[in-house]
């Protein structure tokens, strides 16, 4: 266990050098740029790190390059995946400064080191929000650090726990990866600070062409890449796919979705606008890694099955709708929140609560479809035994070396996953614009 968390503590620290760097580039690159861009950018998130790991793996493995399957290998791969968290945090930060502090900095005689250090300090609560994401990713990782051979705590605690069934050592497992998470969870609250998110947006246009340079290599490495090489090991694949992997992950997503909704609003008293803040409590379990909630949910007595499967997604994924519905009264009018609080009938109270919390709600649910869609660790050890969702499908494929067949899964999962990013996005700008107006 030991070597286990050693082995987890290095992986952090990799990859949270290479995303703060890549991260950086990204963020200085983009800072004027369209919302396309950002959101091709944005797109290795689609894509689970297990899908993103037996890509890689696959295509250098073909040519009989083995030297990626180490630390240095897997941090490069979750790397790639999981560069869109900081450069979301650390753009959101640039673009707090306004243009004021942008081009005093320009115009100004000071060495470029010093505004490094001065953009360091001003970033840094955002760096912060950035790395908090990624730590808790980090730590909830299973897939790629399985597919590599890697044994960080999360791998260490499912093996003993499903392949050893040594429930003693599991569960000290357990509690060290919970405490790894509970450190790195108050430490990114204490460095975050408020900040505000309604900084005016920048629409004018770069000159210097040389800054697109990395985000088009990013691009074509962490989206194009992975899906071209997809394309071609599905080719002869598509025969052998199983639709009812695909009903299981919609429908699971679907459950999923539906039932936040109910237990948020259950916790609301029946009502969609936010009045407590004890309705965040819930979201603390999207911190915690899926192989400890699947080990939770068999000391507090539930059995495997589709239901069971259901309420552990739904604490897992339960702070995307909860953090969203309270960012759409944020934006809201202290005047109009007192006229909601003057109408005396439920029902236009609740027509009033959808009217403004739509387009947040219809973005919480595609951020918790993605986010079902390429889940592993819980389905895997509560999900019912003939139930196989599209990840588990692709797990139980790439462990067997099938490449090829686990390639039209994959792209299942981009495609849809692709699919509510844009929608993502959409529904971010007609809120933007609702804002504004």
């Amino acid at each position: 266990m030991f070597q286990a968390s050693i082995l987890s503590i290095e992986l952090l620290l990799l990859v949270t050098l290479m995303t703060t760097l890549s991260g950086g580039l990204l963020t200085w690159s983009l800072r004027d740029s369209s919302n396309l861009l950002s959101v091709l950018v944005g797109t290795p998130l689609v894509f689970s790190s297990l899908i993103y790991s037996f890509v890689f793996l696959s295509f250098f493995d073909a040519y009989g390059f083995y030297g990626l399957r180490s630390l240095f290998g897997l941090s490069l791969i979750l790397s790639l995946n999981l560069t869109p968290y900081m450069f979301f945090s650390l753009r959101l930060g640039l673009k707090s400064f306004g243009e004021s502090l942008e081009e005093s900095l320009a115009l100004s005689n000071i060495s470029f080191f010093k505004k490094l250090m001065i953009y360091s300090k001003f970033l840094f609560p955002f760096w912060a929000v950035g790395f908090g994401f990624l730590s808790l990713e980090i730590l909830s990782e299973f897939g790629a650090s399985f597919l590599f051979g890697q044994e960080t705590l999360s791998v260490f605690v499912y093996n003993l726990w499903l392949e050893q069934y040594n429930l003693a050592k599991a569960v000290s497992g357990f509690i060290v990866l919970l405490s790894f998470v509970l450190i790195l969870f108050v430490l990114s609250l204490y460095f975050q600070k408020e900040k505000d998110l309604s900084s005016q947006r920048r629409n004018k246009e770069s000159k210097e062409k040389v800054r697109c340079l990395f985000p088009l290599l990013y691009i074509l490495t962490g989206v194009l890449f992975p899906v071209g090489f997809l394309t071609f090991l599905s080719l002869g694949s598509w025969q052998t796919f199983k639709v009812s992997t695909l009903y299981s992950s919609f429908s699971l997503a679907f459950c999923v979705s539906a039932f936040i909704f109910v237990l948020f609003v259950g916790l609301n008293k029946g009502e969609i606008f936010p009045k407590k803040s004890y309705l965040k409590l819930p979201g603390v379990f999207y911190g915690v890694p899926g192989v400890l909630i699947g080990m939770l949910f068999y000391f507090l007595g539930f059995k495997v099955g589709f239901l069971s499967l259901i309420l552990a997604l739904s604490l897992k994924y339960y702070k995307f709708l909860v953090d969203y519905v309270f960012s759409s009264w944020n934006v809201i009018s202290d005047s109009s929140k007192l006229s909601r609080n003057l109408i005396d009938t439920y029902s236009k109270k609740v027509y009033l609560d959808f009217k403004v919390s739509f387009s947040f709600l219809i973005i919480s649910f595609a951020m918790i479809f993605i986010e079902v869609l390429k889940e592993l660790p819980i389905s895997l050890m509560i999900k019912p035994v003939q139930m196989q969702t599209l990840t588990t499908e692709i797990f139980s494929l790439v462990s067997e070396g099938d490449w090829e067949l686990a390639a039209p899964y994959a792209i299942i999962v981009f495609v849809f996953g692709f699919l509510a990013l844009i929608i993502n996005q959409v529904f971010l700008n007609i809120s933007d614009n609702e804002r504004l107006s």
